[in-house]
């Protein structure tokens, strides 16, 4: 009971995390270009630069433009990856409900095999 309790309660957390992670992703690329400095979530802070806030000054020497250009950077591989990410998900997801649908036909096709047999022997 203790096992089976810790394994649902595994499991069900795990596909609220999923969940919430397919729509952050969602919210993302819906955007177009994903805030590298979120509030909620830190692990969308992928790179070294993502260090400072926007208040912090730049490193000495380093324009402005060069910064922009980074973060803009940043964010469009974010997006990039988060979309190579999305079609590969989206890939198993078919190739998963494909596996499915031939399980189901095989059993559907032992069953009527086995009801046929069933009905020759009654006759």
């Amino acid at each position: 009971g203790k096992s089976l309790s810790l394994i649902c309660g595994a499991l069900s957390w795990l596909r609220d995390f999923e969940q919430k992670k397919r729509e952050e992703e969602a919210r993302l690329l819906e955007t177009g270009t994903g805030p590298l400095h979120d509030e909620k979530d830190e692990s969308l802070c992928l790179s070294s630069s993502c260090e400072g806030a926007a208040g912090t000054p730049r490193p000495a020497g380093e324009p402005a433009w060069v910064t922009q250009f980074v973060q803009k950077k940043e964010e469009r591989d974010l997006v990039d990856r988060l979309k190579v990410e999305q079609a590969r998900r989206k890939q198993r997801e078919e190739r998963l409900q494909q596996l499915q649908h031939r399980v189901q036909l095989k059993y559907a096709a032992k069953r009527l095999k086995l009801g046929c047999e069933w009905l020759r022997r009654g006759s």
